[in-house]
């Protein structure tokens, strides 16, 4: 290459320097033959390897020409005169039209105008043949619209793709999608035929309703393929047959409807839940079946009454058929029709009387039948639902109510908590059948009580009294408060003393028969008797009898009631002017029946007979009680002789009272005291021999 380059070089040369023809554009090529691929895209190079003029900016290269052309099938580039393919892509080479192309092409001085300083290169470019891509022939076809009846049958041929190859290879056709496709697909396509046919059934209506059907259609030649859309439109026709969607419609007519009086559905009228997937189908309507002659059908749907339905005369109250709706097309659906006669209310119930005279016994169990009506409804098949209206006790609760065609409880009745007026409910009773016709009886139901309680002593079965033993004869000692929650004879209480300990208790105590109250008829003694064991009974008057017993034990609690006595109470005592104190007067001996004052007694001494104070001198006692030995002493001697410091009285009578307590029972005893002399003294002379005790003369 480096060796052409210089040759061109040293050619150059010897051509311009001797002339100094420096405007004249030279152009080489390496070969004087190429070769392209057939439809290659836009500016493909051709040739390379250009040897151009050098340092001539002003020379430009193009192609002049091209044959059989044309000319725009190729593009030379101006600064260096490089071939490629031409810029249009819409103008490509073709092996099958052109396999050899001779080009011309021309480098020349912009600035010459006359054109002579150019230099042309002739060469030859041979188009290699490769494999075109088919081309779809009658696809898209927007003109002429593929039209298809929605009824025609599997495998009928729809249209036949034709496709062109200009290598005239095989074609091979495939449906590479269809939509909707929801259902399975519908058409295929003969892969060596390119005919499309159906392979399942056309629907424009429900539930297909496909208007249209798009199909993406492949042919291949083997190395290239092509894909192209084909659009196929569903003619519609009325086809389907109507459908009900249910299979039984029931409705209902009074039976005394009037003539052509339509019919009442439960739920829905057939005529509304008819459907035909054809659209824009409409219907007409017959009746067929046995019982269809008692109504008929209108062009609406509407099924009336040809008939009056009697059936407190015996007709019947169920009639069956088919409704028949027929389409557009002929085609028909059925359903089954029931028709029932409603019976009409003309009559009320009735109660075999007017009024009712019923007894109920207490605490009989809820839902008990109080009393069963005989209720009677001239209305074929009628129901009767009873009420109370009135007279029942609603606090707390209602005490009665109904069940079917009875009067019941409406709980446990309780003969002690009736308040009503003898014990008697006088009950109103409605009887409305169906239709609201009514009637009413009144019931009176009497509540009788039985004998359930048992007559009690609150306070148990062991009963403790207590009593002072001066209680007075008739006082109340005790109030049993029995009790019976039993009403009237039932609650009617009995009391009796059935034995006492000791039997005495029977003669001191007594029992009121109805209140129980026990009393004192007799005095007690306490020191006679502590304690007296009643055993009471209460019972009541109901039958079976009901009763309770009870000890109640009495405590008799002493008093302070008898005064306390001496034996003896007169005491008569001589003592000597020189005993000494401690020395006994009198010894008392006291008896005092209450128990409780012989532990002790309070002891006084009034004073002495002669009206002077048993003490003197003031201050000094003469006397004084021992109170453990109950005994009356000397508390100091008593001297009688002149020459004493004290002289004494020598006779003396003393009071002593004795009290069984501060303030009680009191005794009295009486003590005479003689005090005798003693001759404790020598005689002394004065002016004669004397003697001092009694001034005697010895």
């Amino acid at each position: 290459m480096e060796l052409q380059r210089f040759i061109f070089l040293i050619s150059y040369l010897l051509a311009v320097l001797p002339g100094q023809t420096l405007g004249q554009c030279e152009l080489f090529y390496t070969s004087t033959s190429y070769s392209v691929p057939e439809n290659s895209p836009p500016f493909t190079p051709i040739a390379t390897g250009v040897y151009f003029t050098p340092s001539m900016p002003e020379c430009e290269a193009r192609v002049i020409s091209a044959s059989p052309g044309p000319v725009s099938a190729f593009y030379a580039k101006p600064d260096d005169a490089t071939l490629y393919t031409g810029s249009d892509s819409d103008i490509t080479l073709n092996y099958e039209e052109t396999p050899v192309q001779r080009v011309i092409v021309e480098v020349w001085n912009t600035s010459d105008t006359s054109h002579t300083t150019k230099d042309t290169a002739t060469f030859t470019v041979n188009v290699i043949d490769v494999n075109d891509p088919p081309e779809f022939i009658n696809l898209p076809n927007a003109a002429n619209t593929i039209n298809a009846n929605e009824d025609v049958a599997i495998g009928t041929s729809i249209y036949n793709v034709v496709v062109a190859d200009e290598d005239n290879d095989f074609i091979r056709y495939s449906i590479l999608s269809q939509y909707p496709g929801g259902g399975g697909n519908k058409f295929t396509i003969n892969p060596s035929t390119g005919v499309v046919t159906t392979t399942g059934f056309l629907q424009a209506d429900s539930p297909d309703d496909v208007s249209a059907y798009t199909l993406t259609i492949r042919a291949s030649d083997g190395p290239l393929a092509i894909t192209e859309t084909m659009t196929i439109k569903i003619s519609k026709s009325f086809d389907e047959a109507p459908t009900f969607d249910r299979n039984l419609y029931i409705g209902e007519v009074d039976e005394d409807a009037s003539f052509l009086t339509a019919v009442t559905w439960q739920g829905v009228n057939p005529k509304d839940e008819i459907s035909d997937r054809d659209d824009g189908d409409v219907f007409t309507y017959s009746l067929s079946g046995a019982d269809s002659s008692s109504f008929t059908v209108g062009t609406d749907g509407v099924i009336k009454t040809l008939d009056d339905f009697d059936l407190d005369g015996g007709g019947s109250d169920t009639f069956n058929f088919v409704l028949v709706a027929t389409d557009k097309g002929s085609n028909t659906g059925t359903t089954s029709i029931r028709i029932l006669i409603n019976p009409v209310n003309e009559y009320p119930p009735e109660f075999d009387s007017v009024s009712y005279d019923t007894e109920i016994t207490e605490n009989g169990a809820y839902g008990a039948v109080v009393l069963g009506f005989d209720i009677t409804d001239k209305d074929a098949d009628d129901t009767v639902t009873l009420t109370i209206l009135n007279g029942d006790d609603a606090s707390p609760n209602n005490k009665f109510g109904t069940s079917g065609k009875s009067l019941i409880t409406n709980g446990i009745l309780d003969y002690e908590a009736v308040t009503v007026a003898s014990d008697i409910y006088i009950l109103t009773v409605q009887a409305e059948d169906s239709g609201g016709r009514t009637s009413t009886a009144v019931v009176s139901v009497k509540v009788l009580g039985i004998n359930e309680f048992t007559p009690t002593f609150p306070e148990g079965s062991s009963i403790y009294v207590y009593v002072p033993e001066d209680k007075a004869v008739g006082s109340l000692i005790y109030a049993t408060n029995t009790k019976d929650d039993d009403r009237l004879d039932d609650g009617l209480m009995v009391h009796e003393i059935l034995s006492s300990s000791p039997t005495s208790g029977m003669n001191i105590f007594d029992i009121g028969v109805a209140d129980g109250d026990i009393t004192l008829k007799s005095a007690l003694d306490y020191e006679m008797v502590q304690t007296y064991t009643l055993r009471c009974k209460v019972r009541d008057s109901g039958s079976p009898e009901r009763f309770s017993v009870a000890n109640v034990i009495i405590r008799v609690l002493d008093v302070n009631d008898n005064p306390p006595t001496l034996t003896p109470s007169v005491f008569s005592v001589t003592v000597k002017e020189d005993d000494t104190a401690g020395t006994l007067l009198a010894a008392f001996n006291i008896d005092d029946p209450d128990s409780d004052d012989t532990t002790s007694f309070e002891f006084t001494l009034e004073a002495a007979s002669d009206g002077t104070a048993a003490v003197n001198p003031p201050g000094v006692s003469l006397f004084q009680f021992d109170l453990p030995s109950e005994t009356l002493e000397l508390s100091n001697p008593i001297t009688l002789d002149p020459g004493d410091e004290y002289q004494y009285p020598d006779t003396y009578e003393l009071i002593v009272n004795i009290a069984d307590e501060p303030g009680g029972n009191t005794a009295t005893a009486t003590v005479y005291v003689q005090v005798d002399p003693v001759n404790d003294f020598d005689p002394v002379f004065e002016s004669q021999p004397t003697d001092p005790d009694r001034k005697s003369v010895v």
